[in-house]
């Protein structure tokens, strides 16, 4: 009876530690990769609204985005992987602003990089959600959560979430 009572102990242990990691869970980071796939979908189709502001906007659209998510924002350089930003727009973030990053390529594929405060400052590894044939990385520092999104091979698309992640972790700073 202890071991069979040990044993439900531990399962029930480790499933609540796993709680956060789970797809479809009320943690932050898969529901970030959710919502920026849902923003992906709707916005990389437009062509004459894809952002709200420009790229010839770029510094008020990074002030304005920082200022609204809570943290100094940048808008990564992806040109090393021959994405060149579009511009951005303001969202929502599970009750919370998201910045919302639009990148293209001369054959006009488009990838979206979705931030938004990581008030509970839980960090998780790079993780992928998948809908259909849209998917995103996701990842969360200890002040932000991010998730890149595209419609394109999933090892390019690591690339360039990896190449944000560098990129993120030593230009951002806690006030806006």
């Amino acid at each position: 009876i202890a071991a069979a009572l040990a044993i439900f102990c531990l399962g029930l242990a480790s499933g609540w530690l796993i709680r956060p990691i789970l797809p479809g869970s009320n943690a932050p980071g898969p529901a970030t990769a959710e919502l920026a796939i849902d923003a992906h979908r709707i916005y990389v189709s437009e062509k004459r609204h894809a952002v709200e502001v420009g790229v010839d906007e770029r510094e008020h659209l990074i002030s304005w985005l920082s200022k609204r998510v809570g943290y100094k924002l940048i808008a990564p350089d992806l040109s090393s992987k021959v994405f060149q930003l579009v511009g951005g727009r303001l969202l929502p973030g599970q009750g919370k602003a998201a910045a919302h990053f639009m990148y293209e390529n001369e054959p006009g594929q488009r990838v979206t990089l979705y931030v938004v405060n990581n008030a509970q400052g839980r960090e998780t590894a790079f993780r992928l959600v998948a809908q259909d044939d849209t998917q995103a990385f996701f990842w969360m520092d200890p002040n932000l959560g991010y998730a890149l999104a595209g419609d394109i091979e999933e090892n390019d698309l690591l690339a360039i979430a990896r190449l944000v992640y560098d990129q993120s972790t030593t230009d951002t700073a806690a006030e806006p």
